[in-house]
């Protein structure tokens, strides 16, 4: 019998349900119109950033939009109960702390790398302003435009004919949605195809365990 090992759990939730879902939205516009989004020299024409780089130095977009930060610490909270027994996560939660928050700006022909955010354990993404789909073409060759992807977290895949080609999962943009999922998880976005209107999201990154090891070394080094 075949079985499928090593899930991994990937998370999302819709805050334009919640009734501040404008004030959300409001502050993060307050805050997008005090940046100036440009492409990184060492990333080329990838995507634009709103922030100076991903260092948490620079990053800090959530600092400037608590609202949304509630949301997400909610969301978090409730990701961490569907996958483990509520009395862990209440033990652990207060030891969440959100570290890079970012904004980023996708406009017609713009992509993200492949990539991971080790050594955080939790990322997510929150789709602030999403363009309208694109009619399919004949040949349905733009099926997955400007859609988040994740490949397999097992390192052994990428060159096993067991696997191969590498299979990924496509998750579509959508205005107000987040998505959370391991650090671990490989992904990227795919070109995008927006004439008309940029796709914006804001990105960041969570730790709990890394955070709550970090606490104990402080405290003993300071005895």
């Amino acid at each position: 019998m075949l079985k499928n090992l090593f899930p991994s759990y990937i998370f999302n939730s819709d805050a334009t349900t919640l009734n501040n879902f404008k004030d959300i939205q409001e502050e993060i516009k307050q805050y997008l119109n005090t940046k100036d989004p440009h492409y990184l020299p060492w990333f080329g024409k990838t995507h634009k950033l709103y922030e100076k780089s991903f260092n948490i130095n620079d990053a800090n977009l959530l600092g400037h939009c608590p609202l949304l930060k509630v949301f997400i610490e909610d969301q978090i909270a409730r990701f961490l109960v569907e996958i483990k027994p509520i009395e862990l996560v209440k033990q652990t939660i207060g030891q969440l702390k959100i570290g890079s928050s970012w904004a980023t700006k996708f406009d017609n022909g713009d992509f993200a790398h492949q990539h991971h955010h080790l050594p955080d354990e939790i990322s997510g993404v929150y789709y602030y302003q999403v363009p309208a789909t694109a009619p399919l073409d004949a040949e349905d060759t733009n099926r997955y435009e400007g859609h988040l992807y994740f490949v397999t977290p097992v390192m052994g895949h990428y060159m096993s004919p067991m696997t191969a080609p590498l299979q990924k999962v496509y998750v579509a943009p959508q205005e107000g949605k987040l998505v959370l999922f391991p650090s671990y998880l490989e992904h990227g976005v795919m070109p995008c195809d927006n004439k008309d209107k940029s796709r914006i999201s804001i990105s960041f990154n969570g730790s709990i365990h890394h955070n709550a090891i970090l606490k104990e070394i402080k405290q003993r080094d300071t005895k």
